[in-house]
């Protein structure tokens, strides 16, 4: 008879009995207290459901092997998911985030990341690594830990951490851990997807090193986005857009409004055009306010370090 676990429960675990050939299905491994298979989660078809508020944690069945199989939380659910070793790569070609939170889901969201743990999520073709699509009255996302690692990266047209393709985003908040994101093609590392706006991003913590791809910030808006109530009171902030957008602010033809740095160490930079910290180009900065911290910020051509971008400076 075949065996493994699919999911740990307290000190004991649930074996599913299956031939070897069936192993190779369940590349992640899901573990909590009590959980119930359909009503806490799901595994079926390549994609793990979190399904209920049941703290679970989630890691590769190989870590250093990734995988296409998919997290996703349920709408309303306010999931408490700790990555332990989580390791997904989407192909370019699908449409498709590696943990995708269900679009305009007023859950609140925590994800902490296990101490001494690297995780990794790309993102497939018009999807971010880490997926929020929603507005101002969704529910928040909050990623949280110490020695833990996570890399975020966006497929074309989608966030790092944030949305897909059209897909505004709000309400991330970043308490700690290391985190390295990577916006797609005309996308920012965290903020919105191509095309569209975002607002409530606070980093109160941790180490975070976001880069935009051309077009994107590297926090706030992709290509035509406007980004606006960017918060960052502590930890160490790189922000860097490779062309066109600010590193904290608007994407490419993109407003940064409302940006307040009271604390932490902060690098932003754009490139080309865009302003540090503002406006992407042709978009305007306003009602930007550092009042703490340790803050560097620079355009590398015709942007303001703090203001407009090209046009607009």
């Amino acid at each position: 008879p075949g065996k493994d676990t699919l999911a740990e429960v307290g000190d004991a675990d649930i074996h599913i009995s299956m031939n070897d050939s069936q192993l190779a299905i369940y590349d992640l491994i899901i573990s909590g207290t009590d959980l119930v298979y359909g009503t806490d989660y799901t595994y079926t078809g390549g994609v793990l459901t979190v399904k209920s508020d049941k703290a679970v944690t989630i890691k590769n069945r190989v870590p250093t092997t990734a995988t296409t199989h998919r997290i996703e939380v349920s709408s309303g659910v306010s999931a408490n998911i700790t990555l332990a070793g989580v390791n997904i790569e989407i192909p370019a070609a699908r449409y498709l985030s590696a943990l995708n939170i269900a679009d305009d889901s007023t859950g609140d969201v925590t994800i902490t990341l296990a101490d001494g743990s690297t995780n990794i999520l790309k993102g497939g073709l018009n999807c971010a690594g880490l997926q929020k699509n929603g507005g101002d009255s969704t529910g928040t996302l909050t990623i949280k830990g110490n020695t833990g690692t996570l890399s975020a990266t966006g497929g074309t047209n989608g966030a790092g951490i944030g949305g897909g393709y059209q897909g505004s985003t709000s309400n991330i908040t970043i308490e700690g851990g290391i985190i390295e994101v990577a916006g797609g093609s005309n996308c920012t590392g965290i903020g919105s997807g191509y095309n569209a706006s975002c607002s409530n991003i606070k980093i109160t913590g941790g180490t975070v090193t976001a880069t935009g791809h051309e077009n994107g910030a590297g926090i706030g808006g992709s290509y035509n986005g406007d980004a606006t109530n960017i918060t960052i009171s502590g930890g160490t902030v790189t922000a860097t857009s490779s062309k066109y957008a600010a590193g904290i602010g608007g994407g490419n033809k993109g407003a940064g409004t409302n940006i307040t740095i009271s604390g932490g160490t902060v690098i932003a930079e754009s490139t080309i055009d865009g302003a540090g910290i503002g406006g992407g180009e042709s978009g305007i900065g306003s009602k930007i306010t550092i009042s703490g911290g340790k803050v560097t910020a620079t355009s590398g051509r015709y942007g303001a370090g703090i203001g407009g971008g090209y046009g607009k400076t």
